[in-house]
């Protein structure tokens, strides 16, 4: 055991089951100074799993916990109040570097066990900027919208939120782009590690060959030094609709990032400023109460704007309310899907003129607060939309 940090209340109940904790002090910082295995204990037991998405940890608990972006998430293994338990929560750091005894040891029950091996990669896909979830399922996402619209790979992309590590960028630069901009207000890796690359490349050179033709020119390698991918440029921890960046694409997204941004006004414009005539941008924007993805999807449109400064995670702008942004910055929307709440209870995905029994009641409608009282019920029962818009 290399070091152990105590989580100091009081924590933040982010939703459900899922409590919030600053990092202790020098957390961060040894994180990134070596490959360690962050366990929590509660009362000196281990507990999890690790690595959890929020949702899961909001919504299961049991233990859950993720350590994201300065903070961590977590939850107590029976479900109770972190703050009012008594227990007492820490984390711990173990060095699982390739050349300590607990890697080798956990590589090779890995190496042996098919089954094992297999729910590694899968539960990899539901990480948070994870390599699986990133540089397959997310280029697989934006490739469907590319092709429903007949546009041709795009030159010049920038990505707004790509999170710490930037594989989407990196899989795009190995599919023949030229220039990828990857912007968060977290800090963005530009470099990576080369024994992971050459990991992946293993895996590529198996699963489709053609995704290694330009590895070399993309990732040269030398040696064991990091990798700082040809084409990528990345801007950490800056507001998209602040930067410099130019008007040289020729194509531009964001995946789950639109919701977040406190200045949806700056950043629409900034799109603008962008792209040029006939380019095209694509956003899936999640529209939910990101504390009770399912359970009070809307719940945040019952508080004021004054009850809801002490949460302020999203802006609460509906769909029609992005529209109008979108169309006010010159964009046309030329392919829209919404994912809507019906009132059989179930969730669908549909074409916005598209019919569908809206699941928001009137009754619930007068629940809501201020200007979302006088929103339709469609646009209400709307949690999510992926658009896809071409600038006029």
């Amino acid at each position: 055991m290399s070091s152990v940090f105590k989580l100091e209340r009081p924590f933040r109940n982010d939703g459900g089951h899922a409590f919030v904790a600053q990092a202790p002090a020098g957390l961060m910082e040894a994180i990134a100074g070596r490959s360690y295995y962050v366990g929590l204990n509660e009362n000196g037991v281990g507990v999890g799993p690790g690595d959890a998405i929020h949702q899961a940890i909001r919504d299961s608990g049991a233990g859950r916990y993720s350590v994201w972006n300065n903070s961590i998430w977590f939850s107590a293994p029976d479900n109770s109040n972190c703050n009012e338990n008594g227990r007492e929560y820490e984390l711990t750091l173990t060095d699982v570097s390739r050349d300590s005894g607990v890697y080798r040891k956990i590589a090779d029950t890995i190496y042996q066990d098919d089954a094992i091996l297999l729910q590694f990669v899968s539960q990899n896909f539901e990480r948070n900027n994870s390599v699986f979830g990133n540089f397959f399922r997310s280029r697989s996402s934006v490739e469907l919208f590319l092709k429903r619209v007949g546009a041709d790979m795009p030159k010049r992309i920038v990505e707004v939120g790509c999170g710490a590590t930037p594989w989407l960028g990196v899989r795009f630069l190995l599919d023949g782009v030229e220039r990828y901009v990857a912007t968060d207000i977290m800090k963005v890796a530009s470099t990576f590690p080369a024994a992971p690359l050459r990991d992946l490349k293993l895996i590529c050179q198996q699963i489709d060959v053609s995704l290694t033709s330009r590895w070399d020119a993309v990732l040269p390698e030398n040696g064991d030094e990091p990798i700082a991918p040809r084409g990528l440029e990345v801007h950490g921890e800056v507001g998209f609709e602040t930067l410099d960046i130019g008007d040289d694409f020729d194509f531009l997204m964001s995946l789950a990032v639109l919701e977040h941004v406190m200045d949806p006004d700056g950043v629409y414009r900034k799109m603008s400023e962008c792209l040029g005539t006939g380019d095209l941008m694509l956003h899936f924007i999640d529209l939910r109460d990101h504390r009770s993805f399912d359970e009070r999807p809307l719940g945040f449109l019952e508080m004021t704007a004054e009850e809801y400064k002490a949460i302020n995670t999203e802006n609460r702008l509906r769909v029609s309310q992005h529209r109008a942004l979108m169309d006010q910055y010159g964009f046309d929307i030329i392919s829209e899907s919404d994912h809507v709440l019906g009132a059989d209870g179930g969730r669908h995905w549909v074409g916005p003129d598209e019919a569908i029994t809206p699941g928001v009641t009137e009754a619930m409608r007068e629940r809501f607060t201020g200007e979302f009282r006088s929103m339709s019920l469609r646009d209400l029962s709307t949690l999510s939309v992926a658009v896809m818009c071409r600038k006029r």
